[in-house]
């Protein structure tokens, strides 16, 4: 316990430094190294209220979904922890179905992204056409 309140301090102390607490908490996702880090940094972007930036909630998300990790559900918490949720987070979650091998999944996040009116980019195609070629055929 005492490592944890230890690591939240020094967290606390680097985010305050910054003038810009977004630069700051990127840089604390880019160095991460493990899920508890990455938590750590999330309940600590929650907290100052920083969350509601897409960008910033997205890296949170790809290091859940896509890095050697592949902690679909944390990835999932985060995101429907976003507002606003854009195409590039959109097939940030359709790649990290792929990637674990859930076609059927990547396909129905492709469909949900679409029935919200957000448009899929170059690389959202790309992703879903790997997530059909998953399908066997019969």
């Amino acid at each position: 316990m005492t490592y944890i309140s230890t690591t939240l301090s020094s967290l606390r102390r680097q985010i305050t430094k910054f003038e810009y607490p977004n630069q700051q908490f990127l840089s604390l996702i880019q160095s991460c190294k493990s899920m508890n880090e990455l938590k750590q940094i999330h309940a600590q972007i929650i907290r100052s209220d920083h969350l509601s930036n897409t960008f910033l909630a997205t890296k949170l998300l790809e290091f859940c979904a896509i890095s050697t990790r592949n902690n679909i559900d944390y990835a999932l918490r985060v995101f429907c922890q976003i507002d606003k949720p854009n195409d590039y987070t959109w097939t940030t979650m359709i790649r990290s179905f792929v990637n674990i091998k859930h076609p059927k999944k990547a396909i129905e996040f492709y469909s949900l992204m679409i029935s919200q009116g957000v448009e899929a980019n170059k690389f959202t195609f790309i992703f879903v056409l790997k997530a059909y070629s998953l399908i066997p055929s019969f």
